[in-house]
């Protein structure tokens, strides 16, 4: 089963902001590969438990946080996207934060919800 991957617009402009300071075009790329294989029925997983992890959520999408590791920054200090998985076979970037740009965990997991909550209802009306 072939993955796609999908961004939220918001998500892309964050990010592209993020990378006019360090280099997140090519980690996110890979990250990209790493998870079309992850979630492609590739065995063994290719992202280790420690760098991947479902978050607790509601309702019958799975919604996930992932770290995207990026050269010259340590792991503590690589952005940490959450992405929701639906429809079998698509990914969707909805939000990140990093320690450089002293994100609070609740409040990113906050706005990942609320994005969710949009594309699900994006979906359900089509």
């Amino acid at each position: 089963m072939e993955i796609q991957i999908t961004t939220d617009s918001r998500f892309d402009k964050e990010w592209k902001k993020f990378c006019n300071k360090y280099e997140g075009e090519k980690a996110l790329d890979e990250l990209k590969r790493l998870l079309k294989k992850q979630f492609g029925n590739s065995l063994p997983d290719v992202i280790g438990p420690k760098s991947i992890w479902r978050t607790p959520h509601t309702g019958n999408i799975d919604m996930w946080k992932v770290i995207c590791a990026i050269k010259g920054l340590k792991k503590n200090q690589s952005p940490k996207i959450y992405f929701l998985k639906h429809h079998k076979n698509i990914i969707t970037f909805l939000c990140f934060g990093s320690h450089i740009q002293n994100y609070k965990n609740g409040k990113l997991r906050e706005i990942a919800i609320v994005r969710d909550k949009e594309i699900i209802n994006f979906y359900k009306s089509r």
